[in-house]
């Protein structure tokens, strides 16, 4: 639909900078969850980086809605039908935040 202005980014773990929860050992200790591909393990606490957030406020600021959806989600989810609800529960929460913020 062209009149939609709606961008989806898949970000992967070049768009976080990652810290390990206090108490945590880093480096070792893998509990079996994140992946040998980068994705966050659970002791991770993931924020974006500058350059992410500077490119969906660009986005923004131009009318389009912005969804992020995080690697480490998307690759836990199991079969399409789980992943076209997950974009369709992602799309509607950024459509209403954008609604709220005009």
């Amino acid at each position: 639909m062209l009149s939609r202005r709606l961008a989806v980014e898949v970000d992967g773990p070049t768009h976080y900078c990652r810290n390990a929860l206090p108490g945590s050992t880093a480096g070792g200790g893998s509990t079996g969850s994140g992946s040998s591909a980068g994705l966050p393990k659970a002791n991770e606490r993931m924020q974006p980086l500058g350059a992410s957030l500077l490119k969906r406020r660009l986005l923004q600021q131009q009318g389009w809605t912005v969804v992020s959806v995080n690697a480490a989600a998307w690759e836990g989810l199991r079969g399409a039908a789980q992943k076209r609800a997950f974009l369709a529960a992602a799309v509607a929460a950024a459509e209403a935040g954008s609604l709220q913020g005009r």
